[in-house]
């Protein structure tokens, strides 16, 4: 037991003797600063990419919305006239626009005039019924890409 206390009192004074032995306030509040802006540094560039995400959806929100009123007014007159060859123009170049992963025009009947659209899936579906003069004349899909 004596070589056991012996040993005790041996790491005691060499603790003492230590520079790191003794704890300063100037360490302490070193230490808290460090912490303080770590912390608040991470929860800022949390906060800022969570607000940051919520804006790029809410614009494709709204561009999908502008983009699929934009398509059915292009096609109210073509599903009218049952002009086969401008709806498929009008799909064909609508689904070539930067976003766009596909379009698919069906008639008043659910007949499928174009569909680019396939099994894709995505987060930003839009459908639209097109009217001409209060008649409905056919219903347009469009899917945008999340990115």
């Amino acid at each position: 037991m004596v070589s056991g206390q012996t040993s005790l009192q041996t790491l005691k004074s060499l603790h003492a003797n230590s520079p790191y032995s003794s704890k300063t306030i100037v360490r302490d509040l070193l230490l808290g600063l460090v912490a303080l802006v770590l912390v608040v540094g991470g929860g800022a560039e949390i906060a800022y990419s969570v607000y940051a995400a919520h804006l790029t959806d809410s614009e494709m929100n709204r561009r999908a919305d502008r983009m699929i009123d934009e398509l059915a007014r292009m096609l109210s007159v073509p599903l009218y006239n049952k002009d086969k060859s401008s709806i498929d123009h009008i799909g064909t170049i609508f689904s070539q626009v930067q976003d766009v992963m596909g379009v698919r025009i069906r008639d008043e009947h659910g007949r499928e005039l174009v569909d680019t659209i396939g099994t894709q899936t995505g987060k930003f579906v839009r459908q639209r019924n097109v009217g001409y003069e209060n008649i409905s004349v056919g219903v347009v899909n469009l899917l945008l890409s999340d990115s």
